[in-house]
């Protein structure tokens, strides 16, 4: 009587090099690997938390600054409400757009030069800091009014372009950073490749900005007038 045999080979070693792969120690299977985290992602988690620490700073500072001192940084802190309304989405998007493509220039061109990684946390602390003077002015004088505009309106085009900042700023900081290492290493290497993804990742970002503004401009078109902030 005839049978059939079936072989298995054995995966074992291809089972073992799996945790190391991914960020896992064979020693403890399914223990999470920090060295291998804060490796590939500690510079973008430092400028998330220096984007949280702006904001944190800034929903504090709101309460001492002037309302005066506020509608003239207006490209920074949304603040000046009625006046916005009175633009319409058109309005919105300008504003929206103009405030954020700075900070994507300023993070472009810091990702080029070498004292972008002294200077990028900074910027990513300023844009938070705008972030929660605008929330907190908006909580402080309008009340549930002011929290509702922000969590509707607001806070989708903000934390869009929030993690296009934190992205660009990582990318911008490597850059600079590999740009930094081949002037000052004895070593023969080349950064143009670098340079293509660089530049690749960056349109990327753009056109994210520019979805982000026109998100901005849909939700004021659409919700904005339902508000009375006069």
């Amino acid at each position: 009587m005839k049978g059939i045999v079936f072989s298995f080979k054995n995966n074992k070693k291809k089972r073992a090099k799996f945790p190391l792969e991914n960020g896992y120690s064979i020693k403890h299977r399914g223990d999470f690997n920090l060295k291998y985290f804060f490796k590939r992602y500690g510079v973008a988690v430092f400028f998330t938390l220096m984007l949280v620490l702006g904001i944190t700073a800034g929903s504090i500072a709101s309460k001492n600054i002037s309302k005066e001192a506020l509608n003239s940084l207006d490209l920074f802190f949304t603040t000046n409400i009625s006046s916005r309304i009175e633009n319409g989405g058109i309005g919105a998007f300008c504003g929206s757009f103009c405030s954020n493509f700075l900070f994507y220039l300023l993070t472009f061109l810091f990702g080029l030069s070498l004292w972008g990684i002294v200077f990028l946390p900074f910027l990513c602390f300023f844009k938070g800091f705008g972030i929660g003077v605008s929330a907190g002015y908006l909580f402080t004088s309008y009340g549930f009014t002011g929290v509702l505009f922000y969590l509707t309106i607001l806070l989708p085009g903000i934390f869009l372009f929030s993690m296009v900042l934190v992205y660009m700023s990582t990318s911008s900081y490597n850059i600079s950073g590999r740009i930094l290492k081949c002037l000052f290493s004895k070593e023969d290497f080349s950064i143009i490749s670098s340079f293509k993804i660089y530049f690749k990742k960056c349109l990327l970002y753009l056109l994210i900005t520019f979805f982000s503004a026109l998100l901005d401009m849909s939700l004021w078109y659409v919700f904005a007038g339902l508000f009375n902030f006069n």
